[in-house]
């Protein structure tokens, strides 16, 4: 389940990237213009295997009362206040950087309701918000168990981490060796690293 799932682009990676697996992919979707085109992205992909739902995550139990129905969740929440940057005239944007009417508990509780016993959460989020992260998760029963931090380059602090949780897990976590997405010198080219992480980045 891909929670906000926005045009898709998600889920319809791990399937491309996994045609061997057999997975189901069902992505969760509030804004209408969203929807389209992740309609469309997957009639030009023809892929039958993404189920779309159109709805707000707050109100998952009443649109789908499905408790602890999907093996992993994934999703990217809005990471900053509205004081914290510069506000776009699309109301739509905003609402996927910011954390205008939907919050990072929003999310978490949303994928706790759907997540299965011991089901994972993949998520991003800021770096330097990394103690409120944990403390959320921890509320929803998601434990934090592996963790890796992003670097623009290796002369810059880390500015997204990426976590991994387990539902009602032990506790113990595993911090990755950090990931550094674009070499030091001009002009700036991905790292080997970092292609490693995500071969799709080769064909930009």
């Amino acid at each position: 389940m891909d929670l906000g799932c926005g045009c898709g682009v998600i889920g319809i990676g791990i399937l491309l990237r996994h045609p061997d697996l057999n997975l189901e992919c069902w992505g969760i979707e509030r804004e209408k213009a969203m929807l389209e085109l992740a309609r469309a992205n997957l009639k030009q992909l023809r892929l039958n295997n993404y189920k779309l739902i159109g709805g707000d995550i707050k109100a998952i139990k009443n649109f789908l009362p499905l408790p602890e129905y999907f093996d992993q969740i994934i999703f990217n929440p809005p990471y900053r206040s509205p004081q914290q940057g510069k506000l776009s005239p699309v109301f739509s944007k905003n609402r996927a950087r910011f954390t205008l009417d939907t919050s990072l508990a929003d999310f978490l509780h949303a994928a706790s309701f759907l997540l299965k016993n011991k089901g994972e959460v993949f998520l991003s989020y800021l770096s330097e918000e990394i103690v409120t992260l944990f403390r959320a998760c921890q509320q929803q029963r998601l434990e934090p168990k592996e963790l890796i931090f992003i670097h623009p380059t290796l002369k810059h602090s880390p500015k997204i981490c990426l976590l991994k949780t387990k539902k009602n897990a032990k506790p113990g976590l595993k911090i990755h060796p950090p990931l550094v997405l674009f070499n030091q010198s001009p002009p700036p080219k991905y790292t080997a690293q970092t292609l490693k992480f995500c071969p799709f980045l080769s064909n930009l």
